[in-house]
């Protein structure tokens, strides 16, 4: 049996149609249910992890409610062929164009917006065909009925309105002649209507004659004539005229529609596969989460790690039943450690070992299909090159098979075509036979397996094949857990424990006579039975385990409780620092802005009585102005990270874990703990707790240098001349926004003490607020100035020019 034939056929047993058609009605289109109906399976690991990591990543865009709209996406392959074989398609055919290229358009949007941590479904994305000019055009000249409205063309505009108006002009001839005409007796009823679109009276026919008109039908009963009025003949024919010229307008636009279409047809046609794509990727995430599937490690080496699996078909349909079944239904892990090759599972009928056997081949199909398995995140798995299974009754009358032959059947081409990179799933192994000889020939086939490198889950009620794990390398023993006090199975797997079929416990709780049953357990305990005593101490043994092992559990969920209180209590007192940090902050800056104010006032003081004593008074008020700033200024330990001697960190290479940083959200000094991950979020250890931040808050201290003082300063004005006069320019570069609005105010006093006509301000580009600021203190100066930004070879916009006029004072 070819690989794809094995594949399909182990589909089938395992109810993998069910599964599709599930994952289906999580898709928004309909194309995209129909795509899910018939998903393909990856061919390789490589395809399977791309598919998995998409599924991821759409999954994190579903949590955000950023799942791109797909419900209005049709199936528009029939309209794309049509029109790029000349055909002119109609206008629901283009509006449902329209509305694949609308999905493209906004899917790509997010998408492609979102690339940096949603590469791969960015990457479909990319496939979007984004021809907005053509879907405007579309909708704007046709309804969401198909219909060509009239601001489709001017022509047509027209056109419409002279058929409304002829319309009324003939309704109302027609309503003349029904009521006041001079004939009016001569109609079979006081009433107008339509034949072959032009409009007609209904008169009996013998005063027909008594009418002038065009007769175009005669009535069922042969009583009557529909005859065209004389008087509306040529109105008539006036908007037959104007019908036919509306059609043909109707038609050239959506000829150049469609030809539009068809220019691109190639580019909407990919577009319009890669939305079922992307509807295919997102239904899988919404099923993963229905189920409470996670992603799995793809593990190269061949290991097979699954944690919490579940059979899928054991969750509810719907979103509320899934919710609650994925809690109830019982989880298992599976495991092939090292070396194992063959897990046999034996336990009591009822137990649930075809349910787990069948619950990891669809884990191995889910991942061949780029779906998340219904697992734990934390498993691992590998790609399956084939999965082979043989499960219940494969009896075929038609070849003439009993159920033992099918069953060797089966295992014939397993052996044959089993390798390292095969799952095998066998149920009931050997049975169908003589016990001994079907033992021997399970035997023989299990090492035969586990000799081709393949991984085997096999079950079975032979208590021999469950020695073999202490006799063989590469088997494992696991068991179906029974309750000896319930009498009830668990559905819960033991690995490395093996199981009693518990047939005598299944028959008395199915109401077997009591001494039947009494004798059955004398019969079998006269057979020998040392296996079978080992089995129940292992039992008994586990039961202790699980109990001890229960109450480890409590204890941990109590202790990760006690973890997540403080971990909040901590974002609660980071929450408000941060608050603190930026009223301060507004404070502090309001402060600022009214410092600058009573200093600009000052200086326009002195302007309007520019007196040595007016002058002295100013200074020491403005000292004032800059005692009570300094008052009120935080102490650098909550000041900005650059203030207290730390800077940003440019280069993460030469950091290291345990470095001293201060994180500016905090205000508070820590300890770096990791390096920024792709997400550009780091961890700290700030006052003993664990805190993960954004990278570009962690700055770094300065080394050999002392911590700058946090103080507002004026410069003395022969400062700012020294440094200024010989260019007749003031650099501002590098300096806070409000030392450098100091020194800009006494910058310009010195220039119009000094008659300059022009001078320049440098403050560079940066982020840009110092330039404002500069800016908008030159537009309320005490001076008659003008301002621009710089020209070629005057600093350009970094730096602004600033015009003095004094032809006030000539």
């Amino acid at each position: 049996m070819s690989a794809d034939a094995s594949l399909i056929h182990t589909a089938e047993l395992l109810e993998w149609p069910k599964i599709l058609s599930r994952l289906a009605e999580h898709a928004m289109s309909a194309p995209g249910r129909e795509a899910c109906e018939h998903l393909p399976f990856c061919d390789d690991a490589d395809s399977a992890a791309r598919a998995l990591a998409a599924v991821t990543e759409a999954a994190a865009l579903l949590r955000e409610a950023l799942a791109p709209a797909l419900a209005d996406v049709t199936d528009i392959a029939p309209d794309l062929e049509r029109a790029s074989l000349g055909a002119m398609l109609a206008g629901e055919d283009l509006i449902r164009v329209a509305d694949a290229l609308r999905a493209a358009r906004r899917t790509r949007d997010v998408l492609v917006e979102e690339w940096e941590r949603t590469p791969r479904l960015a990457e479909i994305a990319m496939q979007l065909a984004a021809d907005e000019p053509l879907e405007m055009d579309i909708f704007a000249a046709i309804d969401r009925d198909g219909e060509v409205n009239d601001a489709a063309s001017p022509e047509l505009v027209e056109l419409r309105r002279r058929h409304r108006r002829l319309h009324q002009q003939i309704l109302d001839t027609m309503n003349e002649l029904v009521k006041h005409g001079e004939w009016a007796e001569f109609l079979q009823d006081d009433y107008y209507t339509v034949r072959n679109g032009r409009y007609v009276l209904l008169v009996r026919v013998e005063r027909q004659h008594k009418i002038e008109g065009i007769v175009h039908d005669i009535s069922g009963s042969g009583q009557s004539l529909y005859i065209e009025p004389k008087e509306i003949t040529n109105l008539n024919n006036v908007l037959r005229g104007t019908e036919v010229a509306i059609a043909q307008e109707v038609a050239r636009i959506l000829r150049a529609l469609t030809a539009r279409v068809a220019a691109t047809a190639d580019a909407i046609h990919a577009s319009a596969e890669a939305l079922v794509e992307i509807d295919i990727v997102f239904a899988k995430a919404r099923y993963a989460a229905a189920i409470g599937a996670s992603e799995p490690t793809l593990a190269p080496e061949g290991r097979m790690r699954l944690r919490a699996l579940r059979h899928p078909l054991l969750v509810g349909r719907d979103d509320v039943r899934a919710a609650a079944n994925v809690e109830r239904v019982v989880t298992n892990d599976v495991e092939f450690a090292a070396g194992a090759g063959c897990v046999i599972v034996t336990g009591p009928n009822t137990g649930g070992k075809t349910v787990l056997l069948k619950a990891v081949g669809l884990a191995a199909l889910f991942v061949r299909a780029g779906m998340h398995p219904p697992v734990a995140f934390d498993s691992e798995t590998v790609f399956f090159d084939r999965v082979f299974a043989v499960i219940g009754d494969r009896q075929s009358i038609e070849a003439g098979l009993s159920t033992f032959a099918a069953h060797l059947a089966a295992l014939r081409e397993i052996a044959r075509d089993a390798g390292p990179r095969s799952l095998v799933l066998l149920d009931e192994i050997g049975e169908g036979t003589d016990p001994r000889q079907g033992v021997a020939l399970s035997m023989a086939v299990l090492e035969h397996l586990v000799a081709s490198g393949a991984r085997t889950l096999a079950t079975t009620h032979f208590s021999e094949l469950a020695a073999l794990a202490t006799q063989r390398a590469g088997f494992v023993n696991a068991s179906m857990e029974f309750d000896p006090a319930t009498m009830r199975p668990t559905y819960r797997l033991r690995l490395g424990i093996p199981g009693r079929s518990g047939a005598f416990d299944v028959a008395e709780r199915m109401g077997l006579p009591a001494p039947i049953l009494a004798r059955a357990r004398e019969l079998y305990e006269g057979a020998g039975t040392e296996l079978q005593a080992i089995m129940e101490d292992l039992d008994r043994a586990h039961q202790e385990w699980r109990s001890k092992t229960t109450a480890a559990e409590r204890d941990r969920a109590t202790a990760r409780d006690l973890v997540e209180k403080q971990r909040e209590l901590l974002r609660d007192l980071e929450s408000k620092k941060r608050e603190r940090a930026q009223k301060e902050l507004a404070a502090v800056e309001s402060m600022y802005r009214d410092a600058r104010e009573r200093i600009r006032a000052l200086l326009a003081e002195l302007k309007e009585r520019p007196t040595r004593a007016e002058a002295q008074s100013v200074k020491e008020q403005i000292a004032q102005v800059v005692e009570e700033v300094r008052a009120q200024t935080p102490p650098p330990e909550d000041a900005i990270p650059e203030r207290i001697g730390y800077v940003p960190i440019r280069d993460w290479s030469a950091m290291h874990e345990g470095d001293a940083v201060y994180i500016g959200a905090l205000r508070a000094k820590g300890k770096l703990e990791t390096l920024p991950d792709a997400r550009s979020q780091l961890r700290v250890l700030v006052a003993g707790a664990r805190v993960t931040i954004d990278a570009a808050d962690v700055f770094h201290p300065v080394v050999d240098e002392a911590p700058a003082e946090v103080r507002v300063r004026v410069l003395p004005p022969a400062r700012v001349e020294a440094a200024s006069s010989k260019d007749r320019s003031l650099d501002l570069r590098g300096q806070y926004v409000a030392d450098a609005l100091d020194h800009t105010a006494e910058y310009l006093d010195l220039a119009w003490r000094s008659r300059w006509h022009q001078v320049t301000i440098i403050h560079g580009h940066g982020t840009g607020s110092l330039k404002r600021e500069i800016r908008e203190y030159l537009r309320g100066a005490p001076y008659a100035l003008a301002f621009r930004p710089g020209e070629r070879g005057e600093g350009g916009d970094g730096a602004t020019v600033v015009d003095f006029d004094y032809s006030d004072e000539a």
